[in-house]
């Protein structure tokens, strides 16, 4: 049996999601699975299994490319709101629509110029917007938004639907972000919509990048049926783009580490990397008919966890709060931000409201005196009623 190497596949691929080309380390791997339930009887068993539930997860570990612009796609959830979705909706009234200038006023929209969504109403949309159709988001300003059937002029803000009638009631906007998968053979998997479900720790380390592994989960688009070609993914054809990663901005430093101002760790070091991960807690949001169209976050905490160095066995415990003035069950605990820098000032990070829970020590002639630390953070409030990120990840420094 003769065997044709034009048939024989493999090799990387490249992401493209929200503007952004993303290499990875390893393995990209995309997991497809069909969720089934079996039909049972007493006798034999199952003697059948039908569909319920598709899922797509994208899993990879970017390269280590550290911007602002990239930072804000890894880690989208700072600071959620329990119970919204992974794939936002943003609602107007009626009331905000200017049709003489066919845009909208969204205060604090926060959506970037080129969001691909899709439009819902409780009442009727505003004449010319149909529902089923992908519009591209035009950013007027911070509170004002116009819709356009391409991504060019959705950039360049020209020829903006024009939008006829205000509508009436409240209508919604559904983002609807595309991945793309493109092999360097030119083969290419798309997703109408996709959104980050994993976000990748952190690594502290001026030996390692900074990231592991990040993760995506595929959706079908906003209001289509399993029956439409394309709902869930199109195979087709690309062009593979990417000529590698950038270096100069792959950042492996030494880092500052501080939690609260008291000492000793007011300024300190770890003799290993130094590591957070999110705790992103989801639900599924689906129909009896459709399945799962999205999730809902809700939960989030970061853990941070390290191995201090050059602390004694009173210092590595003073911050447990388990004896002492103030110590007591049901106390408040000492809680600080977990401050992490760069000396280079090139990546900041703080986790916000974080306690020591963990802190063992080891006693033999091999390992150093203090094991694995571990913080917690925690929600904390603003004076004027506002409520803090659980962190903030960027090149600046970010606000306590």
């Amino acid at each position: 049996m003769s065997f044709n190497l034009a048939q024989f596949i493999e090799g990387p691929a490249e992401i493209k999601y929200k503007g952004q080309t993303f290499l990875s380390a390893r393995t990209l791997g995309a997991a497809f699975m069909q969720d089934d339930f079996a039909i049972e009887t007493s006798a034999y068993g199952p003697i059948d299994r039908r569909a319920k539930q598709p899922t797509a997860r994208i899993t990879l570990m970017p390269v280590g490319e550290f911007t602002d612009a990239l930072a804000a796609i890894l880690y989208p959830w700072t600071n959620p709101k329990f119970g919204q979705l992974v794939t936002p909706v943003t609602a107007w009234a009626s009331a905000n629509v200017n049709t003489g200038a066919s845009t909208i006023t969204v205060t604090g929209h926060g959506l970037r110029p080129g969001t691909p969504v899709s439009v819902g109403s409780f009442g009727t949309l505003p004449g010319s917007l149909a529902l089923g159709t992908i519009y591209y988001v035009g950013v007027n300003d911070a509170n004002t938004i116009s819709f356009y059937t391409t991504l060019n002029a959705a950039l360049a803000l020209t020829g903006p639907v024009a939008l006829t009638t205000a509508g009436t009631g409240n209508s919604q906007i559904v983002e609807q972000e595309p991945l793309t998968i493109t092999t360097m053979m030119g083969n290419t998997i798309t997703f109408p919509v996709a959104a980050v479900v994993g976000m990748p720790d952190l690594v502290f380390s001026a030996i390692g990048t900074l990231y592991g592994s990040l993760t995506f989960e595929c959706f079908r688009q906003n209001g289509v049926e399993w029956s439409a070609s394309g709902s869930f993914f199109t195979i087709g054809t690309g062009s593979w783009s990417n000529l590698g990663a950038n270096k100069a901005i792959i950042p492996t430093n030494e880092y500052v580490l501080s939690w609260g101002s008291a000492a000793p760790f007011s300024s300190f070091q770890c003799r290993g990397p130094v590591t957070a991960r999110f705790n992103l807690g989801l639900a599924p949001f689906e129909t009896d008919q459709l399945g799962v169209l999205s999730r809902k976050i809700t939960g989030l905490t970061a853990t941070i966890s390290g191995q201090p160095a050059g602390m004694n066995e009173d210092q590595l415990s003073k911050y447990l709060d388990m004896q002492g003035a103030g110590a007591g069950r049901g106390v408040e605990r000492t809680i600080n931000d977990f401050v992490i820098a760069a000396v280079n000032n090139s990546v900041n990070a703080r986790f916000y409201g974080a306690a020591l829970r963990n802190a063992p020590q080891q006693f033999d002639a091999t390992n150093p005196r203090a094991g694995s630390f571990e913080w917690e953070t925690s929600r904390n409030f603003y004076g004027s009623g506002g409520i803090h990120p659980v962190f903030a990840i960027s090149a600046e420094a970010p606000s306590s």
